[in-house]
């Protein structure tokens, strides 16, 4: 198989400004029809997806990680604690030491005020899902008695929402 895009990608630095320049030039191509469009976009589909997997694979994250440290080796504390650790490479990628996907669990703390805003949080965002799904199954308008807190009812003449979309494309790649 002929690559559209590897004659693109040939003698180039991995800066952001060349990755505009390529997708430039590889717009410009579509458009005057010297690439395929759709082997093009399956293309560009085969490699997120290639990079999708490749970071799941075990192991991956600590083998950058040493990579890393390895590439810049003094940049560790006397305590043996890791220090921002930054490594430049010659293509322009900056790779760097991070703690990612942070979470904390307020659940743990004991706190009854932020277990009790949880707890309504969580029945109004049940609440408000069901109330969608209503809506959503309107056909027409219709004029019924709401019942809202603290027991007001309101006549009121409610529509189906209103649905907006893009009209994109999917790239399903084969098995």
């Amino acid at each position: 198989m002929t690559s559209e895009l590897y004659p693109v990608l040939q003698d180039r630095s991995l800066t952001i400004t060349d990755a505009g320049d390529i997708v430039n030039t590889i717009f410009a191509a579509l458009q005057d029809g010297k690439a395929d469009t759709l082997k093009v976009i399956e293309e560009l589909a085969f490699m997120s997806k290639v990079n999708e997997l490749l970071r799941k694979k075990p192991g991956l994250n600590e083998m950058v990680r040493d990579a890393i440290r390895k590439a810049n080796p003094t940049d560790f504390g006397d305590d043996g604690l890791i220090e921002p650790v930054t490594t430049d490479r010659e293509g322009g990628a900056k790779f760097s030491l991070k703690t990612t996907g942070v979470r904390y669990d307020y659940a743990s703390c004991g706190d009854p005020l932020w277990d009790y805003l949880a707890e309504k949080i969580q029945d109004y965002t049940e609440r408000k899902r069901d109330r969608e799904t209503f809506l959503k199954g309107l056909p027409a308008p219709v004029k019924m008695d709401v019942i809202l807190p603290p027991g007001n009812t309101f006549q009121a003449t409610i529509t189906p929402p209103v649905s907006s979309g893009t009209d994109s494309f999917e790239v399903r790649l084969s098995k």
